[in-house]
């Protein structure tokens, strides 16, 4: 379905480049493509990342780098949707999208051999910035219009000066900004760069695709990063999934929200199934089946609430007024600094985040509270319904 369809459709067409990481197995990068695709009906639309990558096992796609895109033809609009753009270089982005085997070869390789790979990957693109070209560098896109929409940029703070001082500026070129948390809005506000802060534009899912015909099953979603299973151990983690289980009579279902490296790890949840299985054999504890981002966010929409370190399954599970909690990835301590809390903070503060290992059974029930519920369900749906206007108004 196409928002306000026949109004967009009167705006003249554009050449648009999207541009995102969209060359990884990550479900809330996939969907910030699907859903921007989804605004621009009417326009001639490319999706492209720092390096090419065969996603059509995942989505039916196949992603091109946007270096020789940006060489060979001239778009009118640049676009890079969604994540925490600021301190991501194409070193950093390669560790998450390159094979293990191939990743090993590129951090092996001399000075010289690394600059003839990103050559060949990425067609030697600006290194700061993996995810926001920079279009002076590009003849024929240098008058393109260039936008950052739903970004985050508060982590150019952890950069050397020298080096925040030069990305800084190649994000203060950028014509639209529309950035998602407040401590990234300080940031640009403290240079002096124009920009307006909003929530997320994956919250316009609750709007694009409300689900009204998708009934509610009963199991609540668990999602955790290998980094956070290997820390807090599978035997830690799966007695307080069954603690929920036994106390609301649900199945646990154990949500892969991307298999890139740095991400998610089959063999960590399958340990943890296994370890349910141990402390109560009557627990039912299901695996995501598919890759498909779209049948990710319908398992979350069937829920009856959500548990894990991903943002944008917080996000989802807000936009259809589900209870959420986010975990601290830091499982013993909790850290407001990290990405979801600092998200969360600024958003959506009804429902619990920040929370560690020990907390989440009774986070969990406090996210369940019939006034909690009620109050965050409300806010869920008018952040589906302001990320929703945001998006036409800089479509339009």
């Amino acid at each position: 379905m196409a928002p306000n369809g026949p109004a967009l459709a009167q705006r003249t067409p554009h050449d648009v480049l999207l541009v995102g990481a969209y060359e990884r197995d990550n479900f809330g990068d996939l969907l910030f493509l699907l859903m921007t695709e989804r605004y621009l009906p009417t326009d001639h639309v490319t999706a492209a990342a720092p390096l090419a990558a065969d996603m059509s096992a995942i989505f039916g796609r196949y992603i091109p780098a946007y270096g020789p895109l940006l060489k060979t033809r001239s778009y009118d609009t640049v676009w890079t949707v969604g994540g925490e753009i600021g301190s991501v270089s194409l070193g950093a982005a390669y560790n998450y999208s390159l094979s293990p085997g191939m990743l090993a070869v590129y951090q092996a390789a001399s000075p010289a051999g690394r600059s003839a790979i990103r050559r060949s990957l990425s067609s030697d693109i600006d290194t700061d910035l993996a995810y926001v070209p920079t279009l002076q560098d590009f003849s024929l896109n240098a008058g393109a219009r260039q936008v950052l929409n739903s970004v985050g940029v508060s982590a150019v703070n952890r950069l050397k000066p020298g080096e925040r001082d030069r990305v800084i500026g190649k994000i203060a070129v950028a014509e639209t900004i529309t950035v998602r948390d407040r401590a990234s809005s300080a940031l640009l506000a403290e240079h002096g760069i124009k920009h307006s802060l909003g929530p997320d534009m994956v919250h316009s899912i609750g709007v694009l695709l409300p689900g009204d015909d998708v009934a509610s099953e009963p199991y609540f979603c668990f999602h955790a990063a290998d980094t956070y299973v290997r820390s807090a151990g599978a035997e830690a983690i799966a007695a307080q999934l069954v603690a929920i289980s036994a106390r609301t009579g649900w199945d646990i279902h154990l949500f892969v929200a991307g298999l890139a490296p740095g991400h998610d790890s089959l063999a960590g949840y399958e340990s943890i199934r296994d370890a349910c299985s141990r402390l109560a054999p009557e627990a039912k504890v299901t695996i995501s089946p598919s890759r498909d981002p779209l049948d990710l966010a319908r398992s979350i929409r069937q829920s009856q609430g959500w548990i894990g370190t991903s943002l944008h399954g917080r996000i989802i599970a807000g936009s259809y007024g589900l209870p959420r909690l986010s975990l601290s990835k830091s499982w013993k301590t909790a850290n407001p600094r990290e990405k979801t809390a600092v998200y969360a903070e600024t958003w959506d503060q009804a429902m619990p985040y920040a929370v560690t290992l020990d907390q989440i059974p009774a986070a969990f029930a406090q996210a369940r509270s019939s006034r909690v519920k009620r109050r965050a369900a409300d806010a869920g749906r008018e952040l589906a319904w302001t990320a929703h206007k945001n998006m036409v108004a800089a479509v339009r």
